[in-house]
């Protein structure tokens, strides 16, 4: 027997789907002298269960925005149309996102509550964090483990409503069948699969494999476990105890052992799935109910591959992962803008189709390599010319304060002078007249003439040496 209490959830998929009917009694045609109709107030147990309602829900996810799935949608239309076709009134949700998720799990609460037998069954990506089993919906964005809690949904509300319902049986049905969703650094703390579930008196906990393990996705249109658990549930007169038996060695066998699928049950009651012969030899025919009709979100797939690899994606200017990477959008025009260090900048327009997926191959540009930055050449100062006047001036000074005329000579008049610049020197001949200094030891007085070599310091020029001129010419 299990008792309800707080549960668990890990990595994983599953799938889910689920139909109602009613069901219609018709005596035996065939003449039989040891059948004997018993009392229309003692139905057996298998009998009631085939005449009761039966509700399912059903919720297949698979075009997440990252780690798409190709099987659950598959898996979850495939039983709702076997359950409805064995009576059941379906519920069905197929690539739901969090809102339309719990909006159908308040719905089945609300049908089960007159409901002998409940059925739900999931096929997506579900995660086991502290203990407890979280479905993913397709627009959830995980990136802590501390988001689970609020980005996705906790599968212990389907456990909850069946509880408040009292009904003679309750399924739960998990194919966890797919690999980790979540981010890297969510998958290295070694949790794997789903987690043991415990519901309510009278429920069978079916797993598409052992709980802390993860299931094969299969490789044709159903997962590995749905596509055997289809197959059990449409034998006639199995009971619900040997149809998940005959799933289980069957997938047992396929998989040559790597996936054994485990089922915890504290039904003590008799139900089979498509029964057509009650224990009292009666016929059972059971009218089969439609689904109920489901809008399903029309999406697309953008698969995106870039050279360079883990180039950063942003769609409409929202950072959606690095490449390569395959993403899930309604159908519509979206900006698509790629960038990676050391290329340029990518953007363009894309159109999403519904219900096909659009592949991109995009190369980036390099960015070219800049070149060395050469300083620019220092600006000199432009140099004044040395002016006649400016060197005559000088000359004199320089006659009269230096060299071996000092205080002897001086210059009276400079008459002629030549000069010729070479860069921050300027060469200056000069042919004067000079008198002796008032009260020297001199007293005569002559023409000469000579060299003088003038330098700029940075303010001005400067005469800096005085030399004799042997030409014997001007």
């Amino acid at each position: 027997m299990l008792s309800f209490k707080n549960t668990l959830f890990t990595i994983a998929l599953f799938c889910f789907a689920a139909t109602s009917a009613s069901a219609e009694i018709m005596p035996d045609t065939t003449p039989s002298h040891s059948q004997q109709p018993a009392p229309s107030n003692l139905l057996p147990s298998n009998l009631k269960a085939a005449q009761g309602k039966k509700t399912a829900l059903i919720i297949g996810n698979a075009t997440y925005q990252s780690s798409p799935l190709k099987n659950p949608v598959h898996d979850a239309k495939d039983m709702a149309n076997a359950l409805s076709q064995l009576g059941f009134e379906v519920i069905a949700k197929y690539n739901a996102n969090q809102e339309q998720m719990e909006d159908a799990i308040r719905l089945f609460g609300s049908k089960i509550s007159n409901s002998d037998v409940n059925l739900f069954y999931y096929a997506g990506h579900g995660v086991q964090v502290a203990g407890r089993n979280y479905l993913i919906p397709i627009n959830a964005k995980i990136v802590r483990e501390k988001d689970v809690k609020y980005k996705a949904v906790d599968a212990n509300q389907v456990l909850d409503e069946m509880g408040s319902a009292d009904s003679s049986l309750n399924m739960v049905i998990l194919d966890a069948c797919r690999d980790n969703p979540l981010p890297r650094s969510f998958r290295s703390s070694g949790q794997q699969g789903l987690a043991k579930l415990d519901g309510p008196k009278g429920t069978i906990i079916a797993y598409a494999t052992g709980p802390g393990s993860t299931a094969m996705d299969g490789t044709g249109r159903n997962g590995v476990y749905t596509k055997h658990l289809l197959k059990a549930i449409s034998t006639p007169n199995l009971s619900v105890e040997e149809v998940f038996k005959q799933v289980l060695q069957q997938v047992d066998n396929e998989t040559s052992g790597q996936q054994t699928p485990w089922v915890s049950s504290s039904f003590t009651g008799n139900f089979s799935f498509n029964m057509t012969v009650d224990d009292r030899g009666l016929t059972v025919n059971i009218k089969p109910l439609p689904t109920q009709p489901v809008e399903e979100p029309e999406t697309g797939i953008l698969d995106i591959a870039t050279v360079p690899t883990k180039s950063a994606i942003r769609i409409d200017g929202a950072f959606t992962g690095y490449s390569p990477m395959s993403i899930s959008l309604p159908p519509g025009t979206y900006q698509l803008a790629l960038s990676a260090k050391g290329y340029k900048d990518f953007q363009d327009k894309v159109l999403v189709r519904s219900a096909s997926t659009t592949p991109l191959e995009l190369y980036l540009d390099k960015v070219p390599a800049k070149k060395p930055i050469t300083p620019p050449k220092p600006i000199r100062p432009k140099i004044p010319a040395l002016t006649a006047e400016q060197a005559k001036f000088k000359i004199t000074q320089f006659y009269r304060d230096k060299g071996e005329w000092k205080g002897v000579f001086m210059i009276r008049k400079v008459n002629r002078i030549r000069m010729v610049r070479k860069g921050k020197t300027t060469i200056v001949h000069a042919k004067y007249q000079y008198i002796p200094v008032p009260n020297s030891r001199r007293s005569d007085s002559g023409t000469d003439q000579r060299i003088f070599q003038f330098r700029w310091n940075g303010r001005g020029w400067k005469v800096i040496r005085m030399g004799a001129y042997k030409s014997g010419k001007f």
